[in-house]
């Protein structure tokens, strides 16, 4: 088929979405998650999402399936997942085409920014991401970013997308800095939020009967304390001691009557947080191995619910971060981002104190295990902290969801349509 002809679908397809967003009413929303499944901060993301969507009316939330044939492990499932890997992955005009018959019976198409926003990591699928925004906003359907970062050097590519999308397009970010950045590079109002897995519930019906508990209640009867421990498995390209690094910190941490939770963040590699988690396991040997514990969560909210058992969280990855403030337990992190320093803001503390270095860590590892268990020392009184807090961060994650005025939603002419009973955003159950 020619180019000319797949151009023709494409728009007859568009034109067809656009008369039936039209004659739609109610609230239902399609979701693009920022990857494929593999990462539990993605999950938390969209767990979250679809969670305060339903809790605010929505009839149905799905999902464009960004990679096929897999499913997200999510504590609130999508209701469908709408094929959309060939063209995300490739441009496909086909599935486009496809796609946008399907986008008018949404009254909002909602992109998770994340990471992927600034194109850094594929200026590809976020220039198919945004053609998608930019089609829906023309159709008629709100259309929104949700909970982005975005770096000192975006893609010139993605900018220029960014600057030309459609004033309809609302951008969130969710951090001061990141927010910064898009109000100087973008040129167009941009709304501050916080990520949207301060809104994560937690499941504690997931982790009911489960080993780690046990585990978890003859630590505490011996009265020791808990460090949840993640090592980001990216962080090993700079860092080719990491397995080595982490291991000696745990030890440490073991000798000085600390227990260790390993929480492993993502499956997408062959050297994963998964399979990392278990070199550092193997690493401490006998003696130790009775006071630590790799855990491999089947949902972020199961997660959740065991964060909130720990005493502190270590992490080269900030939704393990956001995930255990959320349970108010206080995380340290291995930043590699200063969308860390943006998150510590949100809460509240003080970035110099909570953020570690790797290159600390191989070269000082007892500065960083005594910093380590100076914030240890005073866990409940961060937590307690945290806790308070978090009501005002979840109403900043709940930004993301101020889609338009209440009982109102842009249409394409720049008109109004009215959808039903459409309300200010309620927020989750969080555990807070």
């Amino acid at each position: 088929m020619t180019g000319t002809a797949k151009k023709a679908i494409v728009d007859l397809c568009a034109a067809a979405g656009a008369i039936r967003s039209r004659l739609s009413s109610g609230k239902r929303a399609l979701v693009i998650p920022p990857a494929g499944p593999g990462s539990v901060g993605d999950a938390a993301m969209l767990t979250s999402i679809i969670a305060t969507l339903r809790k605010n009316g929505y009839s149905r939330v799905d999902l464009l399936q960004v990679e096929k044939g897999c499913h997200w492990p999510l504590d609130a499932r999508e209701d469908r997942l709408i094929p959309a890997a060939d063209f995300i992955d490739y441009g496909s005009r086909m599935n486009l085409a496809a796609i946008l018959l399907q986008l008018g019976g949404y009254s909002d198409l909602l992109c998770v920014g994340a990471d992927i926003l600034d194109g850094i990591y594929d200026e590809d699928k976020m220039t198919h991401r945004l053609e998608l925004l930019a089609r829906a906003a023309r159709m008629g359907v709100r259309a929104t970013v949700v909970g982005s970062s975005f770096s000192d050097h975006p893609s010139p590519q993605i900018v220029s997308l960014l600057r030309s999308l459609p004033a309809g397009v609302r951008i969130f970010a969710r951090d001061e800095y990141s927010h910064e950045r898009m109000k100087r590079a973008l040129g167009r109002d941009i709304g501050l939020s916080a990520d949207t897995a301060f809104l994560l519930p937690a499941a504690e019906e997931r982790l009911a009967g489960h080993g780690v508990l046990t585990w978890v209640e003859r630590q505490k009867g011996e009265g020791r304390k808990i460090v949840a421990v993640n090592a980001n498995n990216l962080h090993e390209k700079g860092h080719p001691t990491l397995v080595e690094d982490y291991a000696r910190m745990a030890a440490k941490l073991i000798e000085v009557g600390a227990s260790v939770l390993l929480i492993p963040h993502d499956s997408r590699m062959a050297r994963s947080d998964q399979f990392i988690a278990g070199e550092i396991l193997a690493l401490l040997g006998e003696g130790r191995d009775s006071h630590a514990f790799r855990f491999e969560a089947e949902t972020p909210g199961q997660l959740k619910a065991l964060l909130s058992r720990a005493d502190l969280a270590v992490t080269g990855r900030m939704h393990a971060a956001i995930i255990a403030s959320g349970a108010h337990t206080p995380a340290m992190s291995f930043a590699y981002a200063n969308k860390f320093e943006g998150f510590y803001r949100h809460l509240d503390l003080d970035p110099a104190e909570m953020i570690l270095t790797l290159d600390a860590l191989r070269d000082e590892p007892d500065r960083v295990v005594s910093r380590i268990l100076a914030v240890l020392k005073k866990s409940e009184q961060l937590s307690t902290h945290i806790a308070g807090r978090l009501g005002a961060i979840e109403r900043e994650a709940l930004r993301n969801f101020d889609f338009a005025a209440p009982g109102e939603m842009p249409a394409a002419n720049g008109r109004k349509k009215k959808t039903q009973g459409y309300s200010e955003p309620q927020g989750t159950v969080s555990g807070s």
